[in-house]
């Protein structure tokens, strides 16, 4: 039988000390949260836009009543309980993409057109993030 203090198991005492002192500074770290931290943030306001490609039946995902008293559609039901911070678009028309579903996705929240000289332009997400930022 081998003697205790032999042992590889045994830890050193002045890393067990060390280490102590790390545990006990750990909660000083909160001190050194930036004040701003603690300020009320306001919630960055969001937007989504959802591209449905062909083979979605698309009548499915848009609100069944407009106005201000809107319906959700089946599909939509699960927003029901963000309706107060939902604010639908839908039944938007570009006649520019018609018959290219492919590409359709490229231009649709510009507005541009496909083509050989195909160039977008500023889509509405970005509009949006310049005027809520």
């Amino acid at each position: 039988m081998s003697h205790i203090r032999t042992e590889s198991w045994r830890i050193d005492r002045r890393h067990a000390l060390r280490a102590m002192g790390t545990c006990i500074a750990l909660p000083m770290l909160e001190c050194m949260v930036p004040l701003r931290a603690a300020e009320q943030t306001v919630t960055p306001r969001r937007s989504a836009f959802i591209y449905l490609a062909n083979g979605v039946h698309s009548l499915n995902y848009q609100i069944t009543k407009p106005g201000r008293d809107y319906d959700f559609s089946r599909s939509l039901k699960p927003l029901e309980k963000h309706r107060q911070v939902i604010t639908p678009v839908s039944g938007l028309h570009h006649p520019g993409s018609l018959g290219h579903h492919h590409n359709c996705i490229n231009i649709w929240l510009t507005g541009g057109k496909i083509g050989a000289a195909h160039r977008n332009t500023i889509s509405v997400d970005q509009k949006m993030a310049g005027v809520t930022a």
